[in-house]
């Protein structure tokens, strides 16, 4: 329970200064986006790694929300305080929302993509052919 709680504060964290370092104006322009990368690797550093932690860390609350949801469903048993802070997920994507919303979107894309991926499909078959 506190890795979860930890997990959500490091996510949000990761995330809002993902959304401070990598600046995009509005209306987007490729061109001076690319001359910010190249003027200054160092933010654009900085915001690749809370990018990183950041998807990581949302990545494994989606991915046990998804196994918890699973197991309660086909088992009837788990926790359902672990449930409900698992899906304190979102309410991260909601609060970085406000912050940068095509930032917030990269994120949430990538944190589906790779939760749905590292989601552990045997053991829960497994476990639902011992019962």
């Amino acid at each position: 329970m506190f890795g979860k709680i930890l997990s959500i504060i490091l996510g949000f964290f990761c995330g809002m200064m993902f959304i401070r370092n990598l600046s995009i104006e509005h209306p987007f322009s490729v061109p001076e986006f690319l001359l910010d990368l190249i003027l200054d690797p160092i933010q654009f550093f900085m915001a690749m790694f809370f990018f990183f932690v950041s998807f990581l860390a949302n990545a494994h609350l989606l991915k046990n929300a998804i196994e918890e949801t699973y197991a309660l469903i086909k088992e009837r048993k788990g926790n359902g305080a672990d449930l409900i802070v698992s899906y304190f997920v979102f309410f991260v994507f909601w609060g970085l929302m406000f912050m940068g919303f095509w930032e917030t979107f990269t994120l949430l894309c990538f944190t589906i993509i790779y939760s749905l991926l590292s989601v552990n499909v045997t053991s829960l078959k497994e476990t639902e052919t011992e019962s």
